[in-house]
C-alpha cells in the first residue's frame, strides 16, 4: 500500500473515532452484537461502571529491540498495550506520559507495551530512540493485531488485567493533568479483579 493511501485511511479512521467520541450515545448498558454481551461505557465523571472483560488476543511479534515478544510473556502483570506509529503526532505527544507511567509503576507489575502499526520497522525503531522510550515495543507487520484489537484511530491504548482480560480501551492521547488522571484510573481499574 502506498504512503498517501495509508495516510488517507488513517485520516478516515481517526475522523471516525473522533465522531464516535463526540456523538456516542449516553453511558448506558448496550449489547455488543458481535460478542453478545452487555457493554457498559464509563461515564466521563463519577465512579466507573463494570465492563464485560474478554481475553486479549495473544501475539508473537518481532521486538523493535531484537528477538520476539508474546503478549503471554507478560501474564500476571497489568499491560497497557499502546498502538502507535512513528508519523503520528498525537502518539509522539503522549509518549512522555507513557514512559513516566512505565517508570513509576513497573515495580508494581505494570508494563507499557508499544505496538507499531502502519509503519516501517526502522522508522518505528527511530521513534523509540528519538523519544528515549525504554518500555518494550513490537512491530505489527501486516497490521494483523490492528485488526484483532479493532484499532480505529491512533494512538489507541488497550488495558489488560493480570489474567489476560481486556478491561478497557482508550482512543486518543493521554495529555495534560486530565489525561494523566485518566491513564492512572484505567491502570488502577485493570488491577482490580
Amino acid at each position: 500500500m502506498s504512503r498517501p493511501l495509508i495516510g488517507a485511511l488513517i485520516g478516515l479512521l481517526i475522523g471516525g473515532a473522533a465522531a464516535y467520541v463526540l456523538f456516542r450515545p449516553s453511558p448506558s448498558p448496550a449489547v455488543d452484537p458481535v460478542r453478545n454481551v452487555r457493554v457498559y461505557r464509563v461515564p466521563p465523571t463519577g465512579a466507573p461502571r463494570p465492563v464485560a472483560r474478554r481475553p486479549a488476543p495473544d501475539f508473537d511479534l518481532p521486538s523493535l529491540r531484537g528477538g520476539r515478544l508474546h503478549l503471554s510473556d507478560f501474564r500476571g502483570q497489568i499491560v497497557l498495550l499502546n498502538f502507535f506509529a512513528s508519523w503520528c503526532a498525537p502518539c509522539a505527544a503522549e509518549v512522555p506520559e507513557l514512559q513516566r507511567a512505565y517508570e513509576n509503576h513497573r515495580r508494581h507489575g505494570v508494563v507499557v507495551l508499544g505496538v507499531a502499526i502502519l509503519d516501517e520497522f526502522t522508522e518505528a525503531q527511530a521513534f523509540l530512540a528519538r523519544h528515549r522510550l525504554t518500555y518494550p515495543a513490537v512491530f505489527d507487520q501486516g497490521n494483523r493485531m490492528m485488526e484483532r484489537y479493532q484499532v480505529v484511530g491512533l494512538p489507541t491504548s488497550v488495558f489488560i488485567d493480570p489474567s489476560g482480560q481486556i478491561t478497557s480501551r482508550f482512543v486518543g492521547p493521554f495529555l495534560g493533568p486530565a489525561g494523566v488522571a485518566e491513564l492512572e484510573r484505567r491502570l488502577a481499574e485493570a488491577g482490580r479483579r
